[in-house]
């Protein structure tokens, strides 16, 4: 099967960084496909990066390998990992960016990357000069993430020392009880229509409301209904949605709210952070 790689990253493109990566990786081996799946994620918010691809790496074939940098301690003694799972390899920080998945996926192994020993290993599998140069200390995603991941995919795992999962960093989307009839909600992600999602999963909503009716509330503002689409109410109205646009891999859609034609975020000054409150009657 065809070697795949996908990076996620926040380095956007105007310097060139994204493709730069392509072509660290190009070096090791020409025959791996790679693939974008965003450089866009919100400067140093590696919780909006987990949330992507939390929500995306599972369309993907079985055996891709997902290069994570959203890193806002680069180049600190923080750990760099390489989880593998029964169906995919991910490297990224330890800033619990890669924990949703590790919640979901079967891990097998998780590595802290040894710097040194990657830089020493893509040479002596290239015997290309290029990875004797130093290692910079804030571009490690080309010189330690993407030697890593390439390297890996040929076959090389020994390139640092084993890690459990539980002295690493956490990171849930899972959202908070205030009282037996109340979940406090956050705003996760803002995309680029000004659709509001939230930590809450169809499956979480459908186990909170337990048929009942829910009343979902933020700003002094009541989403009038849960709908299929956008165009189950008027344009310029307020509706809320599990479209499947953003998905958790077991748990169904993520919850939306959203203005028919318009944008939730800019009308009512809303903020990834903020709170939205689901009620059940």
């Amino acid at each position: 099967m065809e070697k795949q790689i996908v990076l996620e990253h926040d380095f956007g493109f105007r310097d060139g960084a994204s493709t730069v990566m392509e072509g660290v990786i190009d070096r090791i081996d020409p025959s791996i496909k790679i693939k974008l799946l965003t450089p866009q994620v919100a400067a140093f918010d590696y919780q909006e990066g987990a949330f992507l691809l939390l929500t995306n790496y599972w369309h993907f074939r079985k055996g891709t390998i997902f290069i994570v940098v959203v890193d806002p301690e680069v180049g600190t003694d923080r750990k760099i990992l390489l989880v593998q799972t029964e169906n995919y390899c991910f490297v990224g920080p330890d800033n619990g960016i890669l924990w949703p998945v590790m919640e979901i996926e079967k891990v097998e192994k998780i590595i802290a990357i040894d710097k040194s020993k990657v830089r020493k290993t893509a040479y002596k599998s290239t015997r290309d000069d290029y990875f004797l140069r130093p290692s910079s200390d804030v571009f490690e995603g080309r010189d330690v993430y993407c030697p890593a991941a390439a390297l890996f995919l040929q076959g090389m795992t020994e390139l640092g020392e084993e890690v459990k999962q539980n002295k690493l960093k956490k990171l849930s989307f899972t959202p908070r009880s205030l009282r037996n009839n109340v979940r406090d909600c956050e705003v996760v992600f803002i995309d680029d229509y000004g659709n509001l999602l939230l930590n809450c999963t169809e499956h979480d909503f459908n186990k909170f409301a337990e048929g009942r009716g829910c009343v979902i509330a933020f700003k002094n503002q009541i989403v009038p209904r849960i709908g299929r689409t956008y165009a189950d109410i008027g344009e310029g109205e307020l509706i809320a949605i599990f479209g499947g646009d953003f998905e958790h891999p077991t748990k169904g859609s993520f919850l939306e709210i959203a203005i028919n034609g318009g944008n939730a975020a800019e009308t009512f000054k809303m903020k990834k952070g903020n709170k939205i409150i689901i009620e059940r009657r």
